[in-house]
């Protein structure tokens, strides 16, 4: 962590403080829950053999603004993230033969956003990963991830910026910083 101090600001400092003086449960399962493609993660799906007191552990990481499990999203993407069969318990449709995305269109129809949401919620609550912008610093410093940046990207923030179909790819390794800019 001394090692990049100085190019981390308060907030990231702050950050990286919260993660380090979490419980080992708590770390333990936050490590699980950034190992998962979100954005959107069913609670029920993050049972372990290493992470003894997972209530306690979800409940320090939303306290730490980690996660954050009153997240409202949009229905579609909510409804993609669980399955056939959940959608059809959830909305007492076991009769239903159509495709998942059927089922989805037939719920929107039926339904008001606000019933949805408050209906999965009920029985399959969910939540989503707080502070992505610092996880994704810390990242980059720590892991040496590659990210790769669209041209829409570079310029919001870079401002101004008269490149169009680009990509910026950049490696971060423990001595230098690859940066290559592919033009298609």
């Amino acid at each position: 962590m001394d090692r990049y101090r100085d190019l981390l600001n308060e907030e990231e400092l702050k950050f990286s403080s919260s993660v380090l003086e979490l419980s080992a449960d708590a770390q333990r399962l936050y490590a699980r829950i950034l190992s998962r493609r979100g954005p959107i993660f069913l609670l029920a799906q993050f049972v372990y053999r290493e992470v003894k007191h997972a209530a306690s552990a979800f409940d320090e990481l939303e306290r730490n603004k980690l996660i954050n499990r009153t997240a409202e999203v949009p229905t579609e993407l909510l409804c993609q993230k669980l399955t056939l069969r959940q959608l059809r318990e959830v909305f007492e449709l076991q009769e239903f033969k159509g495709s998942k995305l059927a089922l989805v269109s037939e719920i929107q129809d039926t339904y008001a956003e606000e019933n949805i949401l408050e209906r999965i919620r009920q029985r399959l609550p969910w939540f989503e990963l707080d502070q992505t912008d610092r996880i994704a610093t810390f990242s980059l410093l720590f892991l040496g991830i590659v990210t790769r940046i669209s041209a829409r990207s570079l310029s919001m923030t870079l401002g101004s910026c008269a490149l169009n179909n680009t990509l910026l790819t950049q490696r971060i390794d423990n001595s230098r910083v690859d940066t290559t800019l592919t033009v298609t």
